[in-house]
């Protein structure tokens, strides 16, 4: 199981050689999440671009999950 110094998420295999790994993510309140952690190796931009911006956009068939 791979680990790393100071990280405070999750890891979890998937199969062999394969692993799944989280970041931490608090609910403040209501309206408010607080991410105390990415997952490893994961940029804040890209989280932002590739999480954040696709949770905020809405379609016709989907609505946005936060705001």
């Amino acid at each position: 199981m791979p680990s790393y110094k100071g990280f405070k998420g999750t890891i979890a295999q998937l199969v062999e050689n394969r692993y799944v790994v989280n970041g931490e993510i608090a609910l403040v309140d209501d309206n408010t999440v607080e991410i105390t952690e990415l997952p490893v190796r994961k940029w804040t931009q890209d989280y932002k671009e590739d999480v954040m911006e696709t949770m905020m956009n809405s379609t016709e068939k989907t609505p946005a999950m936060i705001t």
